[in-house]
């Protein structure tokens, strides 16, 4: 990381619980407004409902002293169908002004082809 910026680990641990929620995060702090960066794995035999729990309770945290939130990862849910978790995922991440942002295939594998890989993030204001 370049010296002029400054930048804070979000201490995380308890919310990871290995193959339902493992994440990282940092803050990155701008002369005029802070970014907080979550990244994350799920994994398809995680629990869902822990999943969302755990990310709510993260964006709740960043979003009280971060203006910018971006949220990146292996999520696991296919944004290229219309799923109960994909909709549910996806209002969670719309309360906090959060949208994805990657419209294409992320995952080529045999004869399966996903979107499960996503960047979703707040609009600059």
């Amino acid at each position: 990381m370049h010296e002029s910026l400054q930048a804070s680990n979000l201490e995380v641990l308890n919310f990871c619980k290995e193959k339902d929620f493992e994440m990282c995060s940092v803050k990155l702090y701008l002369p005029t407004f802070t970014i907080g960066i979550v990244n994350i794995y799920t994994s398809p035999s995680g629990n869902f409902d822990y999943f969302i729990k755990e990310l709510e309770s993260i964006l709740v945290l960043l979003s009280r002293k971060s203006k910018v939130l971006i949220v990146c990862g292996d999520f696991n849910i296919n944004f290229k169908e219309d799923t109960t978790y994909k909709r549910i995922l996806t209002s969670l991440m719309a309360t906090f002004g959060m949208y994805p942002t990657v419209d294409f295939l992320t995952r080529i594998y045999n004869n399966s082809v996903t979107t499960i890989d996503n960047i979703l993030l707040t609009q600059l204001i």
